[in-house]
């Protein structure tokens, strides 16, 4: 079958306060036999599409099968919805990339998808851009322009880093949940 609009709308349902899809019944001219269309509505039909999968950055997202080719969830519920494909990257606007709703997607550039970041694990300052550099006995802050990283100073403390570091945020258009 062909991605179309149409046919997508033909075998998900999407549930707007959830964020999740599950299965239609599908039509016997989806399979090339009745005994296949039978198998799969049984087994299928009803329920919750796709399963959770964990990315190489430990970030958790929905993939869905259709018709033997994976999808990000996400991606397919945009185009559910909007009906249109994403242009760029779609954003999880709370960081929670298992959180499908549509107000919580939206269609950005990489660089504006790269302003949206959640907190790192690894991450030991407790603030998204600062680390604590030993060679100089301070907090160092930084943020990244264009591409490149552009150093913000040097502070006596995490808290007073990140403030200098928020304050570039909004001067370059971070988004308000970066690094929470």
């Amino acid at each position: 079958m062909k991605f179309t609009h149409d046919y997508i709308k033909s075998i998900i349902d999407y549930n707007h306060k959830t964020g999740s899809i599950s299965w239609k019944v599908r039509p016997q001219e989806h399979f090339k036999t009745k005994k296949a269309v039978a198998v799969w509505n049984g087994k299928y039909s009803g329920k919750t599409a796709g399963c959770n999968h964990t990315n190489q950055n430990g970030k958790q997202y929905r993939l869905i099968s259709i018709d033997s080719k994976r999808y990000v969830e996400h991606r397919v519920i945009w185009f559910l919805v909007t009906g249109k494909l994403p242009v760029n990257d779609i954003d999880h606007i709370d960081g929670n990339g298992l959180n499908n709703k549509i107000k919580n997607l939206r269609d950005v550039t990489r660089a504006e998808n790269n302003k949206n970041f959640k907190l790192g694990k690894r991450n030991k300052s407790g603030f998204i851009g600062v680390h604590f550099d030993k060679s100089k006995g301070r907090y160092k802050a930084e943020i990244g322009v264009n591409s490149k990283t552009k150093f913000i100073g040097y502070f006596d403390t995490a808290k007073e880093a990140n403030e200098a570091r928020k304050k570039e945020s909004a001067k370059y258009g971070y988004h308000k949940n970066h690094g929470s």
